[in-house]
């Protein structure tokens, strides 16, 4: 072997390894800014639910949403296929109907999915509040990692279990201790952490079935396609618990019987969530699901409540009593510091992971060089 080959290997490697290595800082960026909009988001629903139907709130979301990523994902792709940086696998070959048409099934269950998500989390805030929804989050990595571990998409290691039993042991102590300091009634309380965990699995399903999704599609446009499944299914919910007074009663206690009113602080709501939440969280989330372990996607939710404890003191801060129903820090909060550790041992499990893999093929792709013609090779030897 020549050498000159061993280092004109080592960049040809280390630039087709770059891309990847860009791609996957990019998707960590995007999935913190995303949580972070989610954690201010547990916040402004808080708000923005005082005597506002939850599912109605959840429902104009979603009919707002969905339209515009539809016309955003049109001007941007003019049905031409995605070549996703760093992606293993080429774009499916076919215009864009022929992939719908390929994907139906999968499509409809990631809009289903990401409908069960955002209705058990409207309800679910408007009934526990906003702490005890963003400390749920925490969990979704507990439920991603065993459904992708079943289902093959990736392995468990010692790392990344033991930060998702820190995240998920730091979740359970905020939503139990956390409890006897909320003001809520007890029953709320109960149905709104069961309510969460059905979230949680929703949430799951979404992310994993995205996945595929998004080997053809770009981020927005499988986007686009899930809320406008969802929104389906929300305008279906909403039409039945509103004509239903004793489902609106106990789902809205204080809507008075009009399921329909919209107060001026939840119209600020919806518009901060269609902009914020839809289309600059859920595509974060999105471009992030593309080059990132599920596992990941799951565990950056850990950094909902701690956004949200800080925003809600600072609207305790500013704001006159009952403020809001908001409730101020307390012991409980304090788990959120084992949620940030078992955060960083998961992502250093993934760093670790895809360290091994860029190795891996880089000396495959040395093998490849030196394999190409075997006499050649020889000869020089």
């Amino acid at each position: 072997m020549s050498t000159q080959d061993t280092p004109h290997a080592s960049l040809l490697a280390a630039a087709h390894a770059d891309p990847k290595r860009r791609a996957r800082l990019t998707s960590h960026a995007a999935l913190l800014a995303a949580n972070v909009l989610f954690g201010v988001g547990n916040i402004v629903s808080k708000v923005g639910l005082q005597a506002t139907n939850p599912i109605v709130f959840a429902l104009l979301r979603e009919v707002v949403s969905g339209p515009l990523l539809l016309l955003i994902s049109m001007r941007i792709e003019r049905d031409s296929p995605v070549e996703q940086e760093g992606s293993a696998e080429a774009p499916a070959p076919g215009t864009k109907w022929e992939q719908i048409k390929r994907l139906r099934w999968r499509l409809l269950l990631n809009g289903g999915a990401l409908w069960g998500t955002n209705l058990c989390y409207i309800v679910g805030v408007k009934l526990a509040g906003p702490t005890i929804g963003s400390i749920w989050q925490s969990a979704q990595p507990v439920t991603l990692t065993l459904m992708a571990v079943a289902l093959r998409f990736e392995g468990c290691t010692a790392y990344k279990a033991g930060g998702i039993v820190l995240a998920f042991s730091g979740c359970l102590f905020v939503s139990v201790w956390g409890s006897a300091f909320q003001s809520d009634g007890l029953a709320n309380m109960v149905i709104g952490n069961l309510v969460f965990f059905l979230q949680n699995l929703c949430i799951s399903v979404y992310c994993l079935s995205q996945k595929q999704i998004l080997r053809t599609f770009p981020p927005i446009a499988a986007l686009a396609y899930a809320y406008f499944v969802a929104s389906l299914l929300m305008a279906a919910v909403a039409g039945g618990i509103s004509a239903s007074p004793e489902a609106l009663h106990r789902l809205c206690s204080d809507c008075k019987g009009n399921g329909w009113d919209i107060p001026v602080d939840a119209i600020l709501a919806i518009a901060y969530w269609v902009v914020f939440g839809s289309m600059i969280g859920y595509f974060c989330c999105a471009w992030g699901n593309q080059h990132v372990h599920a596992s990941v996607v799951g565990i950056y939710g850990s950094v909902q409540p701690v956004v949200t404890i800080i925003v809600a003191q600072l609207v305790i801060g500013l704001s006159q009593p009952p403020h809001f129903g908001l409730s101020t820090v307390n012991w409980a909060d304090f788990g959120a510091l084992a949620i940030f550790v078992g955060l960083g041992l998961v992502v250093i499990d993934s760093s670790r992971g895809h360290t091994a893999r860029a190795l891996v093929d880089d000396e495959r792709q040395t093998e490849s060089r030196l394999c190409v013609d075997p006499a050649s090779s020889s000869t020089t030897r």
